[in-house]
């Protein structure tokens, strides 16, 4: 069975569904996880061995979304011909042969082209803060190489040569292989995503071609990924919304209407929203401080800040680390919640003045000295706008209210 990747189209958005599943056999979880392993196991090899080739002089290609090694030297030749067992270009048998003879029999023959494919989008993909591909970081020491100690495991949900079977809403059948079958059951899922799995069984979502199962820690996520079609709204394309950030916790992100509306309207009379960021910054200093405390506490109790671990204090270093991880946790999930929250807000300002176009003028670096992943919000406002139909600009600074601030100055020193 052949491996294709699923093209979406632009004008539609990918979301997941996570559900939380067990096997409804016990003695087939340590199957499922030792497959798992392996096929993280064999991903991880394969990224090694094409690292080794291309530092002995080989090039790799991407031909049509299938791997190509092009051995350029003498070393590279015999490296490929060692492992692989033969000289030419990857999708060749000698490459999906080593990973078959890899993977033991436990997947079907579509895991080899899934797992090539993995490698080969881990290694040519971009870097995030520098204009370089991944690979030519990687071998210029600058990044280390793509461990891949979670990828999932796919599974394809398709009309021709599917691995899912859903025998009710509650309990799903994944095949493995042609004599091994995995029968789970969802064992929670809230309200919203179990509406979605309910939406998506009845074909009023489009659901993805391959759905992933992951371990996270002693549980079992299945994410099952679904396209929603935008919903547009009625906007107007001549009035745009101005998004900007304040010095001030109690009205810190300012929202109005900059262009288009008629003045002395009711729409001018609301055209203004302060968002306060008080309750957010109240949190995470209250995460702050709980971590400063646990460290005083526990640190001292584990030989000091320079000799965490040595002696006796391994057991006390443990519970350190378990607390200092919730705790992580926690801000991360208080920091997901505001983003979610400020970025709902904005877009209700969106559809309730009918603005086509948003402007965001010079998001932030940190929020009043507190770190603050700054990239969600953005994420989480590019797709609700894209959903409503929205256009949206970022800009560097606010030209109106520097001359608004200048203005004050002048007026004062008169």
């Amino acid at each position: 069975m052949r491996w294709h990747r699923e093209k979406i189209p632009d004008d539609v958005e990918h979301r997941y569904i996570s559900l939380l599943v067990v096997p409804v056999n016990p003695a087939s979880w340590p199957y499922l996880r030792a497959t798992m392993r392996l096929y993280r196991h064999v991903a991880r090899k394969l990224m090694s061995l094409l690292e080794m080739s291309v530092v002995l002089g080989a090039t790799v290609e991407d031909r049509d979304g299938e791997l190509r090694i092009i051995p350029q030297k003498e070393g590279a030749e015999a490296f490929l011909k060692a492992a692989f067992g033969t000289t030419r270009g990857g999708g060749s048998p000698g490459l999906a042969g080593w990973v078959a003879a890899q993977l033991e029999g436990r997947l079907t023959c579509g895991r080899i082209h899934q797992i090539i494919d993995l490698v080969l989008r881990h290694w040519s993909a971009k870097d995030k803060n520098l204009p370089m591909s991944r690979d030519y970081l990687v071998l210029q020491g600058v990044r280390v190489r793509p461990l891949l100690e979670r990828i999932s495991l796919p599974f394809i949900w398709a009309e021709e040569g599917t691995e899912v079977e859903v025998e009710n809403p509650h309990t799903l059948l994944l095949r493995l292989n042609s004599k091994t079958k995995i029968r789970l059951k969802i064992l929670h899922a809230d309200a919203h995503q179990w509406l979605l799995w309910r939406r998506v069984l009845s074909g009023e979502l489009k659901r993805g071609s391959t759905i992933s199962l992951q371990d996270l820690d002693t549980r079992l996520v299945l994410r099952i990924p679904f396209s929603l079609p935008p919903s547009k709204e009625k906007l107007d394309p001549d009035k745009v919304l101005s998004v900007s950030f304040g010095d001030k916790p109690d009205k810190f992100i300012q929202v109005k209407v900059r262009e288009g509306h008629e003045r002395g309207s009711s729409l001018d009379l609301k055209r203004y929203v302060g968002i306060s960021a008080e309750a957010a910054l109240d949190l995470v200093d209250s995460a702050a401080t709980h971590m400063d405390r646990l460290a005083k506490r526990l640190i001292p109790a584990c030989g000091g800040p320079f000799r965490i671990g040595v002696g006796p204090g391994n057991q006390t270093l443990k519970h350190y680390r378990e607390a200092q991880h919730k705790l992580t946790q926690n801000r991360r999930r208080v920091t997901a919640n505001w983003n979610n929250v400020w970025t709902y807000k904005i877009c209700c300002a969106v559809k309730s003045w009918r603005c086509g176009k948003v402007i965001v003028f010079g998001l932030p670096g940190d929020l009043f000295a507190r770190s603050w992943p700054w990239s969600d919000f953005k994420r989480d406002l590019v797709y609700k706008l894209r959903e409503i139909g929205a256009q949206l600009e970022w800009r560097e600074e606010d030209a109106d209210l520097k001359r608004e601030a200048v203005g004050a100055l002048l007026g004062e020193g008169t």
